[in-house]
């Protein structure tokens, strides 16, 4: 989601120097007739409506800005673990290297048995030879280990990272997921009706009143709400947060 262009694209609507393309589909609702649907007997002017859409145009848009801003604060929280991580695994790896330059520890403690205990009986030289060497056996199985963790929190944090900035396995998108929860419920009160089932926008004037409305504040207009859709569908008290007369409370 492009924040900036959101954000001015909002500004515009509110001073009146940019006209969202939901008036046409208030005015629609309005003229409904047959299967397409109607505006609910509550609008008693279109005016009312078109104004009530143009909030709930606003309020979709800005719960979907904080949807991106959690995901850059849940990035940066990857960084956080990732870089040190990422520098303690390498420093150990270097470690291990030197400490036994001719053979790989790998999973093989005893390679570097040997180091480790003279390290250990230089460090102490009144300790039980056997200790020490017993011990060097655990402090090699705790370094290796202590390796392994390290790189494998980069590995965890480097593929959370991918699937984070490229939406895969991402329930919803979290900035996509917001809006189109914010304008199903405008879409409720304005109908009546909860949204339709189908994902093909073609056939679900829901979805293609959320296209319009993702495009009136400057986002890309061939962007899908199908999954997002799905997901809510999936939940359906989260979209009925109607109070009496069956308007949202954010309204």
């Amino acid at each position: 989601m492009n924040v900036a262009e959101a954000v001015a694209r909002l500004e515009a609507i509110e001073d009146g120097t940019h006209k969202p393309k939901i008036d046409a589909i208030v005015m629609a609702l309005a003229n409904g007739s047959g299967r397409h649907p109607k505006l609910s007997p509550q609008w008693t002017s279109i005016d009312s409506a078109t104004r009530f859409a143009r909030r709930a145009l606003e309020v979709a848009t800005r719960y979907a800005i904080d949807g991106v801003d959690r995901i850059s604060a849940y990035k940066t929280e990857l960084d956080y673990i990732e870089t040190p991580a990422r520098k303690a695994s390498r420093e150990l790896a270097d470690l291990l290297n030197r400490l036994s330059p001719h053979h790989a520890a790998g999973d093989n403690p005893s390679v570097l048995q040997r180091p480790l205990s003279i390290i250990a009986a230089k460090a102490d030289p009144a300790a039980n030879p056997v200790e020490t060497w017993n011990a060097a056996a655990e402090r090699a199985r705790v370094l290796i280990e202590a390796q392994r963790i390290c790189a494998e929190i980069v590995s965890v944090m480097e593929v959370e990272g991918i699937r984070v900035s490229t939406g895969r396995n991402n329930p919803g998108e979290p900035a996509k997921q917001a809006f189109v929860l914010h304008m199903a419920q405008g879409w409720l009160s304005l109908t009546g009706k909860m949204p339709g089932k189908s994902t093909d926008k073609e056939l679900n004037p829901f979805l293609r009143y959320c296209a319009v409305a993702w495009e009136d504040v400057g986002q890309t207009s061939d962007t899908s709400f199908a999954s997002q859709l799905r997901s809510m569908l999936a939940n359906p008290p989260e979209i009925q947060l109607i109070e009496p007369p069956g308007m949202p409370s954010w309204y």
